[in-house]
């Protein structure tokens, strides 16, 4: 089998890459909509793999460093061939864990942040072609993993 990395970062994650919005007119509610953009400042190339949106209560560590199986929600969308500047949307209809949609968020003040999970192309011997995190021994932690971005929390947002 070989493979080909996506591209983009030969680093450590870095903490500033992802702009994550709010639509100014949503409350926690089907409406809600989470915007996440890759600047091309950043990465050329387009993205094939996973975005989330993670949502905190509080601030004292960033929110994905609070998830986890009772931990703080969060919810993620597939995206293929995401085009650097092009806007990824985490909305109503997207899968989250511990709650289930955006809906199940009680209104409240929270803190924001986006991340993406860049996938390599893996080719099989057979011809098959798999779209993959390329695990280089982090164990797919997201403090760790090298072919990821995050962005810094956003401040408070306030959702009815």
């Amino acid at each position: 089998m070989t493979r080909r990395p996506s591209g983009g970062f030969s680093a450590a994650i870095a903490t500033f890459l992802i702009a994550v919005t709010l639509s100014p007119d949503a409350g926690i509610a089907q409406d809600t909509r989470f915007e996440i953009v890759v600047p091309q400042a950043i990465r050329s190339d387009p993205i094939v793999g996973r975005v989330y949106v993670m949502i905190a209560r509080t601030g004292q560590r960033e929110p994905r460093l609070q998830i986890g199986r009772t931990g703080q929600p969060f919810f993620g969308r597939d995206v293929d061939q995401l085009m650097p500047g092009e806007v990824a949307v985490i909305d109503g209809t997207d899968l989250g864990w511990p709650a289930e949609s955006l809906a199940h968020i009680p209104p409240g003040e929270y803190y924001v942040q986006g991340f993406v999970n860049i996938y390599s192309e893996f080719n099989r011997a057979d011809g098959h072609v798999l779209w993959m995190h390329d695990d280089r021994w982090e164990g797919e932690t997201s403090t760790a993993m090298c072919s990821a971005s995050v962005s810094m929390p956003n401040g408070v947002i306030h959702c009815d």
